[in-house]
């Protein structure tokens, strides 16, 4: 006769609750740890002159301009406006920025003086050793918190953009080689290398009214040519249009509306001080 199989015995109460328990403190925290510099600089932006600072407001746009810089522990956003900083912080696209508001309009005398009080310089360091970019983001996330008592809720809104789909033209948008240089004869456009599709409609979003949205799926690294739309040519005649350019690489770009994920910025305050 073969022995019956051992039947287990159920586990009781309490140690069904300390097993419980051990699994829930094994469970990994989904709380962001809060990353904050250990010192901070705010200043108005520093522009080397009114010419400067004007021409820099108009080529800048409603939330461009500013760049962040990591070196090692010190983290620099430069000549930013609250748009910018936000959109460097939270690492989105400028149309996505909503509710903040535009550059003054200013004459080339009184530019660096308006400018300024618009534009933020920021030096930071963290503690510690080197921080990557994306802590540094953290950082400067947490800065916008305590010291411009930025408040934000994300919004989906329906936007009119610039879809950027394939065409019926060759493409020719090549895969990036470590050889690529600028065309010698191309005189007025862009010689690309090492480019995504993500850096390409960031060109185009600035060359036409409405964001650029990429729709082509393609994800690797491109080398292409492209002309400069509406520049005139040595000859005088009138520059190709935006839309030409795109479909001269085997692209094409299509109007339509969008749900997009927007940033709402509802409250912020200049910043307190250093």
């Amino acid at each position: 006769m073969e022995p019956r199989s051992a039947i287990p015995r159920p586990i009781g109460i309490l140690s069904l609750i300390v097993w419980m328990s051990s699994v829930a403190l094994a469970q990994p925290s989904t709380t962001e740890p809060r990353l904050e510099f250990e010192v901070a600089s705010v200043k108005p932006a520093e522009f080397p002159n009114a010419g400067f600072a004007a021409g820099f407001a108009a080529g800048a746009g409603e939330c461009g301009g500013g760049t962040l810089t990591v070196s090692g522990n010190r983290v620099k956003v430069s000549m930013a406006s609250i748009c910018a900083v936000i959109r460097l912080a939270y690492d989105v696209k400028g149309y996505r920025v909503v509710g903040t508001p535009p550059a003054p309009k200013t004459s080339f005398r009184t530019a660096s003086d308006r400018l300024a009080e618009f534009f933020y310089d920021i030096e930071a360091k963290a503690g510690g050793g080197p921080v990557t970019t994306d802590q540094a983001r953290a950082m400067v996330r947490t800065l916008l918190d305590d010291r411009f008592q930025l408040k934000v809720h994300h919004e989906m809104k329906e936007m009119p953009v610039y879809a950027l789909v394939t065409g019926k033209n060759k493409l020719k948008l090549l895969p990036s080689t470590p050889d690529c240089r600028p065309h010698p004869g191309l005189q007025a456009g862009i010689t690309a290398c090492d480019w995504s599709m993500d850096k390409l409609v960031d060109i185009l979003t600035r060359m036409t009214d409405r964001p650029v949205v990429d729709k082509t799926g393609f994800t690797g690294a491109y080398q292409f040519n492209m002309q400069q739309p509406g520049d005139d040519s040595h000859a005088g005649t009138p520059g190709p249009s935006l839309s030409t350019v795109v479909e001269e690489l085997g692209l094409k770009l299509v109007a339509e509306k969008l749900p997009i994920d927007v940033l709402v910025v509802d409250h912020f305050e200049k910043p307190s001080a250093n």
